[in-house]
């Protein structure tokens, strides 16, 4: 006799056997399908929504909020250093000895003096002068930088001396306006020390004393004692080739002096110390 799990027989196996076997999964699918039907299908005319056509996806956005909200495009990115080197190499690969030769062969002559000539040893040479020339300077960025800062450098001199040019020329130009107002000023004082030269007196020792008592100190006494002089008083003054006035005068004003000393009338003795005033008081 054969036991089973559980301890059961075989023969009691075989009466342990349902009389109805249980429904297939697709018999069980079936039935729920057909129980899901409804009795009455809904009318043709009424068009069938889903969900996703009802509440679209971009429900209350507009296509310019849209394209506003998309970010530019950002910079391009800077060059790789190793691509920027291989620049710089080519850069000095097309600045070589035949590189510039491309530029003198236009030059008149010289296509047959390139002929005539060993190009490589000239090459050799250009290289070994170059190397040398090189030896003390530095790179070709650095150079560039110290141009750029002593260009800067006198810039900013330059700029200095241009403010300093308009501060000297404004300068210049209120000196001229003090220098005009100052010969405007010499002018009224050069008329002033000519009325002062009319009054001015001489020492007392050096009056003059006339023959009718009068004494003169000064050239405006002078003038007005020439308007009232006798003429038998003057002709004692000026006799026998001497002119007692004219001396006189000669210490205080030597032009006035000279026209003085031709005098032979009262007249005369008049009308130059008239004229003698009127260019003072001018």
């Amino acid at each position: 006799m054969v036991l089973k799990k559980g301890g059961q027989k075989e023969g009691q196996a075989g009466n342990a056997v349902p009389n109805e076997l249980p429904p297939l999964y697709e018999e069980t699918q079936s039935a729920s399908s057909v129980a899901s039907v409804p009795e009455q299908l809904p009318p043709l005319e009424a068009p069938i929504q889903s969900e996703a056509v009802q509440q679209p996806i971009f429900s209350g956005f507009e296509t310019k909020q849209i394209e506003e909200e998309i970010p530019p495009q950002a910079p391009p990115a800077p060059m790789h250093a190793s691509f920027q080197g291989v620049q710089g190499v080519q850069r000095k690969e097309n600045s070589g000895f035949f590189h510039d030769l491309f530029h003198l062969i236009k030059a008149p002559g010289a296509i047959d003096k390139l002929m005539s000539e060993d190009l490589l040893a000239r090459m050799k040479d250009n290289w070994g002068l170059r190397n040398k020339e090189g030896e003390g300077l530095s790179s070709k960025e650095q150079l560039e930088n110290e141009l750029a800062e002593k260009l800067n450098e006198l810039a900013l001199l330059e700029r200095r001396w241009r403010a300093q040019r308009i501060i000297i020329e404004e300068e210049e130009k209120l000196l001229k306006q003090r220098e005009k107002d100052m010969n405007a000023k010499i002018a009224e004082f050069k008329k002033f020390l000519h009325k002062v030269k009319l009054y001015q007196q001489v020492p007392i020792s050096d009056y003059l004393l006339l023959d009718n008592c009068a004494v003169i100190r000064n050239l405006k006494e002078l003038a007005e004692v020439s308007k009232v002089i006798e003429e038998k008083v003057l002709r004692k003054h000026i006799k026998n080739g001497k002119n007692d006035i004219s001396g006189w005068v000669m210490h205080i004003d030597p032009k006035l002096a000279a026209k003085l000393s031709s005098i032979k009338t009262k007249k005369e003795f008049r009308g130059i110390m008239e004229e003698y005033e009127r260019k003072l008081a001018a």
